[in-house]
């Protein structure tokens, strides 16, 4: 046999052992990693504990695009448990409260008449999340007028007669309405109300339709509110063709104050049909107005 043959049937022969020691360093190699890395201490290092984040807070109440009649709001919503809440209005704080176990709060709050834009930040673990805004409007007003009860009525019976009120605000706002005392004398159905500015136009004019057999004070409202700048005097009138009224004499020795409204005199002017009344009066002939003031204002 040549000694290449001899060579290569050495080689195959040995080749089992060859092989059963690799077998043995690859066990022996993996037996020492898996032991470095499940002693105690072995692995990476864990990086700090983050806080969770806060769920988004919200406001439930009062909802968007609402109308409070009142000024003590009740401002409620939801946050994560335990979280302290904070509403805020243009960045300035207005309450806190702290959500209970089931995310619930709520608080007081004072608020002015006017629009107004909320928004609740919730804290918890150090973390602040905000709400989404909540625009609502607080409207506590009410409609204002200058007379009640008649003190020394007179019922009078006369020709076609234009009769009213000069009066003015020390807001502004709008009248949304006028009123008369329709005297028990006084049979007619249709009467027609007018409302003027001191040079004599006509701003608005409406029509009251009334039971002839009623008496008392009536009252008829504007399609449109009419506008009315504080400071300025303007004239509230009625037409009557009967001539039938009410009045009392010197009632305005003094002007007539329930604010934001005064009254100053009275006016009137005989015509067959309705005009600008040019007179004044210190008689109260008993025509009033239906103010609201600007919201606000």
């Amino acid at each position: 046999m040549s000694d290449e043959a001899q060579g290569a049937r050495s080689f195959w022969t040995s080749m089992p052992g060859i092989l059963a020691g690799i077998a043995a360093v690859i066990v022996a190699v993996t037996g020492l990693i898996t032991f470095l890395l499940t002693r105690p201490g072995s692995g990476p290092t864990p990086g700090p504990t983050l806080p969770a984040s806060p769920g988004v807070p919200a406001i439930l109440l009062p909802t968007s695009g609402s109308t409070l009649r009142v000024n003590e709001a009740v401002v409620s919503g939801r946050a994560d448990p335990g979280a302290t809440v904070t509403v805020t209005e243009a960045g300035q704080g207005l309450g806190t409260a702290v959500a209970d176990a089931q995310g619930g709060w709520k608080m007081t709050v004072n608020m002015r008449d006017g629009r107004h834009t909320l928004v609740a930040k919730a804290v918890a673990n150090g973390i602040s999340s905000p709400s989404a805004t909540t625009v609502f409007t607080v409207d506590t007003r009410r409609p204002v007028s200058l007379f009640d009860k008649i003190p020394k009525p007179e019922y009078r019976v006369d020709r076609s007669v234009e009769i009213g009120l000069k009066f003015s605000t020390s807001v502004d706002g709008t009248l949304t309405g006028l009123r008369f005392y329709k005297a028990p004398t006084d049979r007619s159905s249709k009467h027609s109300g007018s409302v003027w500015n001191e040079g004599g136009t006509q701003l608005a004019r409406l029509e009251f339709t009334l039971d002839p057999n009623s008496s008392g004070w009536q009252t008829a409202t504007f399609p449109t509110p009419v506008s009315i700048i504080a400071g300025q005097k303007y004239i509230v009138s009625y037409f009557t063709e009967t001539g039938a009224y009410v009045r009392t004499v010197n009632y305005f020795a003094e002007p007539h104050v329930v604010s934001p409204l005064t009254a100053h005199s009275g006016v009137y002017k005989y015509n067959a049909r309705s005009t600008f009344p040019t007179t004044a009066y210190l008689a109260n002939y008993w025509v009033d107005v239906v103010f609201l003031a600007k919201l606000g204002a």
